[in-house]
């Protein structure tokens, strides 16, 4: 939720990576938002901001894909 204030991510946050791939089914939602939005005067805020979590495996390698592609001007 930190990085969330500090870049103000009205579009929302994605959780990816290992860690979060293999132990999202148990999380508890409800828990985890009430944490994440537990922030004092920016709670109300926080609350809305969108989460998911991304458990395509590759998303770095297709993210990196895009990025350099991007960068050599070539398009799809």
């Amino acid at each position: 939720s930190n990085l969330a204030l500090q870049n103000f991510c009205e579009g929302g946050i994605i959780l990816g990576g290992g860690i979060p791939v293999a132990i999202h089914e148990l999380i508890n939602v409800d828990e985890f938002c009430k944490r994440f939005a537990d922030k004092g005067a920016f709670s109300n805020w926080l609350s809305q901001v969108p989460i998911a979590v991304c458990v395509n495996l590759y998303a770095p390698l297709i993210g990196a894909y895009h990025w350099g592609a991007a960068r050599k001007g070539v398009h799809r």
